[in-house]
């Protein structure tokens, strides 16, 4: 775990099976000043979230190994309250109420624009600063 996280951001990790698009959203984040760590699975995702404890996972939902779907789902298993984002180009209804019971606060479709993946983490930097801890809307 981090012992402090950048005063203008905050802690994200970025997950994706492609890495052009892990690339453009954690270049886009540090530049907006929070601290990324990227993984490219769903084992290296689970694995990082015990390392670096980020406040957000902007999380893809199709991985090769476990879907993001699935690593949400053993997040909250775990305990876990990181709020989650997903990337999807799934719509239907039932893909939405299946994301916020593994724990999304949101949704963008992927593949993610980073204007709006910027605007849920800004919106949970500012929710963090308020001293509010509630999920990413």
């Amino acid at each position: 775990m981090h012992d402090t996280a950048n005063e203008t951001g905050g802690r994200i990790l970025v997950v994706d099976d492609e890495s052009s698009i892990v690339d453009a959203v954690a270049t886009a984040l540090r530049y907006e000043g929070f601290e990324v760590e990227e993984a490219y699975t769903g084992r290296e995702a689970l694995a990082a979230v015990a390392r670096f404890d980020p406040e957000l996972i902007v999380l893809d939902w199709m991985l090769p190994d476990i879907e993001g779907i699935e690593v949400g789902r053993r997040l909250r298993a775990r305990g876990h309250r990181n709020a989650i984002l997903f990337l999807t180009a799934k719509d239907a209804v039932e893909n939405k109420v299946e994301a916020l019971r593994a724990g999304a606060g949101r949704r963008a479709s992927s593949p993610a624009t980073c204007s709006a993946t910027r605007t849920s983490c800004s919106t949970r930097a500012a929710t963090r600063s308020s001293g509010a801890r509630r999920r990413c809307s």
